[in-house]
């Protein structure tokens, strides 16, 4: 059994790490006052839901630039954003670093997202609440599923703005 789980944990840290970050890109109108930060990882699902979220609030009114995880600590001013969305993946039990890191280095700040995929449709597990505290949405990366989540998701966006 022991090999069994070193096995499974083994192979959550080689997927983990193999993780990709999403392509650099803006959307929206740049002089737009509403400024959304986006970082995240890239996956399928993922950037289903970033185009849904977008086309949801409307790319005149508003300016996205989406970065990867990764490039999240070069961001050199986010003082600029109304809004930062932080897009990573919880498995083997914990939620990605690059989501912790940011979160616990602005454990106040009132514009942080957390959007994360896990296994099942389920609510923020115990322990991702632990490692962010602020607003927080799940989803297990399924189709039917994308829809519902980029509503939530832009919901919490237009949230930020009032």
């Amino acid at each position: 059994m022991k090999k069994i789980t070193c096995l499974i944990l083994a192979f959550a840290a080689l997927g983990a790490s193999c993780a990709r970050d999403v392509k650099p890109s803006e959307r929206g109108d740049p002089g737009a006052a509403r400024r959304v930060l986006v970082a995240a990882r890239d996956s399928d699902f993922k950037r289903t839901l970033l185009d849904r979220t977008v086309a949801a609030l409307g790319a005149k009114n508003y300016y996205f630039r989406i970065v990867g995880l990764d490039a999240l600590p070069q961001e050199e001013d986010t003082s600029a954003y109304g809004a930062v969305v932080l897009v990573g993946t919880f498995m083997a039990g914990r939620l990605e670093r690059g989501v912790v890191d940011y979160a616990r280095a602005h454990p106040a700040d009132p514009r942080l997202i957390v959007f994360y995929t896990q296994g099942a449709e389920a609510p923020p597990s115990a322990g991702a609440r632990e490692a962010v505290k602020c607003d927080v949405i799940t989803s297990a990366s399924a189709a039917d599923r994308v829809g519902p989540k980029a509503e939530a998701l832009a919901a919490l966006i237009r949230s930020r703005f009032k």
